[in-house]
């Protein structure tokens, strides 16, 4: 069965349109998981799935092709074109992101070599339905609950979150663009630490639930990238350009 990987915040609507077809997918919504799921399971084929044009598209695009078999793996960008920075001279196929399943079942088995079939039975379909798809979870963190001096209040919840969706990595961390990997590990390890929902008092956690979801994504995906010395430096020249 041919392995795909698709990687933005829309992906989850290519599960309907490709659950007809004998395909395993793994999905998941941030850059930075992305090529973690690439690095750690490696796919056929990586789909880079958004409705609106990104510049991060770009930036995802070198994070991907800069891993071990990143060269080897064929990319599809499924996304406007109103990127003009090159970005398409690096995939394999960059089409607009409401193709119809028979268009994209057809390119991705000219580009793999492959029939892609559809399911033989309906409990196949339905199987693979009930299935979670792309949400591995990765259980890097001691969930022993810790004091700290100060609890984490909702002020200080909200106010990271308005930073977070800045959209600036370094000032998400909180860190200087000329800072070493270790200042930026040591940031990003106090803030992980600071906003692990675990660690919250279980009423506010309760009510921010999905605030400290997205500010934990975003400390994530900020490490990631600027804990990457070729992603950071791709960062820095995309957010600078003119």
């Amino acid at each position: 069965m041919i392995r795909i990987l698709v990687i933005g915040k829309d992906a989850k609507m290519l599960k309907g349109l490709l659950s007809p077809f004998e395909i395993d997918l793994e999905i998941v919504e941030l850059p930075a998981a992305g090529v973690r799921a690439m690095e750690s399971t490696p796919p056929d084929l990586v789909i880079i799935h958004a409705l609106e044009p990104l510049a991060t598209i770009g930036l995802l695009i070198d994070g991907l092709r800069t891993r071990p078999l990143g060269k080897l793996t064929p990319i599809f960008v499924l996304a406007p074109k109103d990127l003009q920075d090159g970005s398409q001279d690096k995939v394999q196929c960059w089409e607009a992101p409401d193709i119809s399943a028979e268009n994209l079942t057809f390119l991705i088995g000219q580009v793999l070599g492959a029939d892609i079939d559809q399911r033989t039975s309906d409990s196949d379909v339905n199987q693979s339905r009930s299935e979670p798809v792309g949400y591995r979870i990765e259980e890097i963190r001691d969930e022993t609950p810790i004091e700290v001096e100060e609890a984490l209040s909702a002020e200080e919840i909200r106010r990271m979150l308005r930073k977070v969706r800045h959209e600036d990595y370094f000032t998400i961390l909180g860190v200087r663009r000329s800072v070493g990997n270790e200042q930026v590990q040591t940031a990003y390890s106090s803030l992980a630490f600071r906003f692990e929902p675990s660690k919250v008092d279980f009423d506010l956690r309760r009510s921010f639930i999905d605030e400290l979801a997205e500010i934990s994504d975003a400390l994530e995906d900020a490490w990631a990238v600027l804990g990457d010395h070729a992603l950071r430096q791709t960062y820095i020249e995309s957010t600078t350009r003119v």
